[in-house]
């Protein structure tokens, strides 16, 4: 590691004897990745043009926040197949399209909405693909339809429409603050038909809390060509310990149709772990540890996703 506490190089499994992976860094305030290479011949070698003192802005008041970086090109090298990144022209900087290295491309169209207590938030409206360069964009809208959502912390319920202009996928969210998945999805409908829950697959979740009160899905119940008569619902069940390990699992067959699902689980699973001298934690609590400090330090190749902009009142807050 460098004196920042930046990966500079990693000694691979496959070794040649020398460094297998070198990371390098720019000179800006906070350094940013500009590359990677490697020793062993293989296809992790990537290049990142970052263009500097960018100005930034709030998408609202348009109040400057002085300047930062943006990466405006990913390219892996050998190939010099590159993926293209430009942002709101306004200073924002909003991610508005990500073009593949064929020349498709996903870009993205926000709006503010205001919620309780005079708070604004920037959201993705629709988001366009282009499949080749040159092809036709198809728009995918999004939609909050539910008009108490002002008075509300989130969106209740959300629509996303498929271009195919019939079908569509709804989700709701969790409104009873006494429960725990308050503000997290409690339904996904899968609708053929804008507007009608008939013959649609839809997953209701239920929600509680594990041992040390973190919330997490502990049933899920299926239900496939909801409302005809030859509707079906099957069910899993899971429990966590305080780790966020999963210790059982139980999963329910398909019913009879128009029936709630199997009473007994046609599959148990009963999981167990090591303690370590009871200086046990979660491999997987481990695993994302390890993926937030590469992703702090730049170090997990970059994909810039949608910012989102929080406004309280006359004061702006930017998270990105």
């Amino acid at each position: 590691m460098n004196s920042s506490a930046r990966i500079s190089a990693i000694n691979d499994v496959r070794s040649t004897g020398t460094t297998d992976y070198t990371f390098t860094f720019n000179t800006d305030s906070v350094p940013h990745l500009t590359g990677i290479t490697n020793s062993i011949n293989t296809a992790e070698k990537y290049s990142f043009n970052i263009a500097a003192n960018q100005a930034l802005s709030d998408p609202f008041s348009h109040t400057s926040f002085g300047t930062t970086g943006l990466l405006q090109s990913l390219t892996q090298t050998g190939t010099n197949l590159t993926t293209g990144f430009t942002y709101d022209p306004g200073g924002s900087g909003e991610l508005d399209q990500m073009t593949t290295p064929y020349g498709g491309h996903l870009r993205w169209v926000y709006s503010p909405f205001t919620y309780v207590g005079s708070r604004t938030q920037r959201e993705i409206q629709a988001r366009y693909l282009a499949k080749a360069a040159g092809a036709s964009e198809t728009k995918y809208s999004f939609i909050f339809p539910y008009p108490s959502d002002p008075s509300n912390s989130f969106h209740t319920w959300g629509i996303l429409d498929d271009p195919d202009t019939r079908s569509e996928k709804v989700f709701s969210f969790l409104t009873d603050s006494t429960q725990a998945g308050f503000g997290k999805t409690v339904d996904f409908e899968w609708r053929l038909q804008r507007g009608s829950k008939t013959g649609e697959h839809w997953e209701h979740s239920a929600w509680t809390t594990d041992p040390v009160g973190n919330p997490y899905i502990f049933t899920v119940v299926t239900t496939d060509d909801y409302s005809n008569p030859t509707q079906v619902q099957k069910q899993s069940t899971q429990v966590l310990d305080q780790y966020s390990n999963v210790t059982q699992m139980y999963v329910y067959d398909y019913g009879a149709p128009g029936g709630p699902p199997q009473t007994t689980p046609s599959r148990t699973y009963t999981n167990t772990y090591l303690t370590n001298n009871g200086n046990y934690t979660s491999r997987w609590k481990d695993r994302h540890a390890v993926i937030d400090y590469l992703r702090h330090y730049q170090l997990l190749p970059v994909v810039p996703v949608p910012r989102t902009f929080v406004a309280f009142g006359s004061t702006q807050y930017h998270a990105a």
